[in-house]
């Protein structure tokens, strides 16, 4: 019975690590992807807002990195 479950608990924890690193890869293509706006508009990302989604990535990174190891 212990094998029964340490299989589907194995592939779960699997699982936790693909969606966490999916999300910060889509937190990262956000934020690039606002960028381009930017760019394209020919108006320079506010000081705050870089701050904004670097310490947003910095959170994700370090919510992320103990599920990782």
């Amino acid at each position: 019975m212990t094998q029964r479950r340490v299989v589907p608990a194995d592939r779960g924890e699997q699982l936790r690590r693909e969606l966490v690193e999916a999300e910060v890869e889509v937190a990262r293509l956000a934020a690039a992807a606002a960028a381009g706006r930017r760019q394209a508009r020919g108006t320079p990302a506010p000081p705050s807002a870089a701050e904004h989604v670097k310490e947003a990535l910095e959170r994700i990174a370090a919510e992320v990195a103990p599920q990782l190891t």
